[in-house]
């Protein structure tokens, strides 16, 4: 009896579970799963608004010029940038970013606010609760084209749609900005090309070109993303780090852009622990040729690739460093799983160990075949260990002027240079480096802030009284 108990009961507990599990993948308690989320939702709305009430009630600073951007630990050359120049900042600033977690938090407030004690960081969210409280004189958006930048292009076309453009700059480091901009309307690929030939008056059957992508056709006819930025979202003003991205700017948005600033990508201090010496003291005859970044068909890596084969062909002792992002994979793609000995592949995960493979080099090659008006953070790196760096004659590049060594062509000819042993005079690179030091780069940003800064309009008396009637609640 006991045992036909004890089967009766484990049966029932079967079944049990078998209804259960029934209702649940068939829907049944989709209620109540939709009302633990709702749940959870008003919970973090409630920390958030608490937050954002406590910012608005504490006069945190009396900065006129907000900056929005990502940083790290964000793994993007801009969050790095941002925080560089930010660091040293000259007068009081605010700085907004998307805080995801405390690790962020903590970072921020350590090689920010550490350094310059001027400087606020708050969430992003909480930008229009201030700007109502006490509007802001600049508000600076720092726009890259990867994922971490999407929500904070979001956050820019929202705060236009409520605030206006007066007062407001999208520091635009990226020109062609196809991914964030697609995300941040929502589109898929092929609507979003739809929408950009029709801000261009254009059909996109007479854009489509061959086989190549969608967006390649796109960049031969000279169509990028910033008319979506001019066109759709509102902004004004942009500012860029060269002369080629300003050119891209006025030609996509025309006289929607009432106002470019250029700047430039400035010199920064190398990490802690590297030291560009170690290279120097070594003499061993092999030629080190690095060529940093994420390999591209655009940055011309086959024919970096192609020279050096060229060269080991010969008999020289050659070794190339490629490193970055997607190295690894690319060289799979052209080898297989069997890469020339002489070629040496690197993914590093922090800037340290990065600037560590620059320093190893004895040339470095940072070439381009499109001018798509974006910057580069190595070459600066590179200039401030006295690199000789080969790169092309466009876009960006060409304000280095005789700090690098300007190259256009082949692989042959490209082995033919390296052959030279060429290199840049130091005095050449010092004078370049001194000149374009991260002090100097904040004083332009803020010559062109103070010369293209309409102050914020005022806000409106209601929207005051409702902030502030939620400040004394939140203080009582």
């Amino acid at each position: 009896m006991p045992m036909k108990f004890n089967i009766w009961r484990k049966w029932r507990a079967i079944r049990s579970f078998g209804k259960e599990a029934r209702y649940t993948l068939m829907g049944h308690r989709d209620r109540e799963i939709r009302r633990d989320i709702d749940e959870l939702r008003g919970a973090i709305a409630a920390l958030q608004l608490e937050r954002f009430i406590q910012e608005c009630a504490n006069p945190h600073s009396r900065a006129e010029l907000a900056v929005i951007t990502c940083l790290p630990p964000d793994e993007t050359g801009i969050a790095r940038f941002s925080e560089s120049h930010l660091s040293v900042w000259p007068k009081d600033l605010d700085i907004y970013t998307h805080i995801t977690d405390h690790s962020k938090i903590v970072h921020a407030m350590r090689t920010i606010c550490g350094k310059n004690s001027d400087a606020n960081l708050l969430s992003l969210e909480s930008l229009p609760f201030n700007h109502l409280r006490r509007p802001y004189r600049n508000i600076v958006f720092v726009i890259g084209n990867s994922d971490h930048n999407i929500v904070l292009l979001k956050s820019l076309k929202n705060f236009i749609e409520s605030f206006g453009s007066q007062g407001v700059h999208c520091y635009l480091h990226d020109p062609a900005c196809f991914n964030v901009t697609r995300h941040a309307l929502g589109l898929t690929e092929q609507a979003f090309a739809a929408q950009l030939a029709q801000l261009h008056d254009r059909k996109l059957r007479d854009i489509r070109g061959g086989n190549k992508h969608v967006f390649d056709d796109f960049i031969d006819a000279g169509i990028f993303g910033p008319r979506i930025i001019s066109h759709m979202f509102g902004v004004r003003s942009f500012i860029v780090n060269s002369l080629a991205a300003k050119e891209m700017i006025l030609s996509n948005c025309g006289d929607q852009a009432s106002h470019v600033g250029v700047l430039y990508h400035p010199v920064f201090e190398l990490e802690k622990g590297v030291d560009p010496e170690l290279r120097k003291s070594e003499n061993n005859g092999e030629l080190v040729i690095g060529s940093y970044g994420c390999p591209s068909l655009n940055k011309l890596t086959d024919v970096i690739i192609e020279a050096c084969h060229l060269l080991t062909n010969e008999g020289r002792n050659v070794r190339l460093i490629l490193s970055g992002y997607g190295s690894k994979i690319y060289l799979e793609r052209h080898f297989g799983n069997e890469p020339p000995s002489w070629i040496d592949v690197r993914h590093q995960s922090n800037e340290a160990d990065f600037q560590r493979d620059m320093v190893e080099c004895d040339i470095a090659i940072q070439l381009r075949k499109h001018n798509l008006g974006e910057s580069s953070g190595v070459v600066p790196t590179l200039l401030k260990m006295e690199k000789t760096v080969i790169t092309s004659p466009i876009g960006a590049f060409t304000a280095y002027g005789d700090a690098v060594v300007y190259f256009d062509g082949n692989s042959t000819a490209l082995a033919d240079l390296l052959r030279k042993n060429v290199r840049v005079p130091p005095e050449c690179i010092h004078d370049f480096v001194s000149k374009h030091g991260v002090e100097q780069f904040n004083d332009a940003f803020r010559a062109i802030l103070s010369e293209n800064s309409g102050f914020a309009p005022l806000s409106a008396p209601e929207l005051d009284i409702a902030t502030n009637s939620m400040i004394s609640e939140a203080t009582s």
